[in-house]
């Protein structure tokens, strides 16, 4: 509390982050000069967060069903913001390209997709190769279509089938084969087009 307080004295800014707003002191919440949120678990949590940020209906309605978190079209987000005298309220999108959504989704099929290329290339061209076959930032729908194909034809089991995919896909992402043919030529026709670029400068 005293470096909230004294803090901007000294040039220093605080930022602290959790996934449930209560984590924070009434007295800490009240010199916070912005709150900022990202996603709400469940109705009460938006409830009890309206209540406590006193929002307006506009802001509430963004706050119950605004906030998807991250996807192709950006990252939605809600600021309410204190300045001066003013409070602002307002809705804003934090767009990512498909090489930052890549490295920050957390979703278990993405995740497991992604190591499995970090473990036989480079992290950074891992990246862009799965950021150009899946340009949306997630390979969910490609994994959950071709898992439930493998259950129903091969009679597997959800973890079976959920593995076997995850392999498949890697290996058709690494040899350019599959879901991902023709990957090798749009990245080399990608790198010949910027080194044309640059050069022009």
């Amino acid at each position: 509390m005293r470096d909230g307080r004294e803090g901007r004295k000294h040039n220093v800014q605080l930022c602290f982050i959790s996934q449930n707003h209560t984590d924070f002191s009434e007295d800490l919440y009240k010199i916070s000069t912005a709150r900022w949120v990202l996603k709400c678990g469940d109705q009460e949590t938006a409830d009890s967060l309206i209540k406590r940020f006193k929002l307006s209906d506009a802001s509430a309605y963004v706050i119950r069903n605004a906030l998807p978190g991250p996807g192709k079209d950006g990252a939605p987000f809600f600021v309410d913001m204190s300045a001066g005298e003013a409070k602002y309220e307002q809705l804003l999108i934090n767009v990512l390209g498909p090489i930052e959504l890549w490295s920050f989704s957390t979703t278990p099929g993405d995740t497991a997709l992604r190591a499995r290329l970090y473990k036989r290339i480079h992290f950074a061209r891992a990246l862009r190769m799965l950021a150009t076959v899946f340009p949306s930032g997630s390979a969910n729908s490609e994994i959950e279509r071709r898992k439930s194909d493998r259950m129903n034809d091969l009679g597997l089991a959800t973890e079976e089938a959920f593995v076997g995919v995850l392999d498949e896909l890697a290996d058709e992402i690494v040899e350019g084969r599959g879901v991902a043919a023709g990957l090798y030529e749009t990245l080399r026709a990608i790198d010949e087009h910027q080194e044309f670029a640059i050069a022009a400068e």
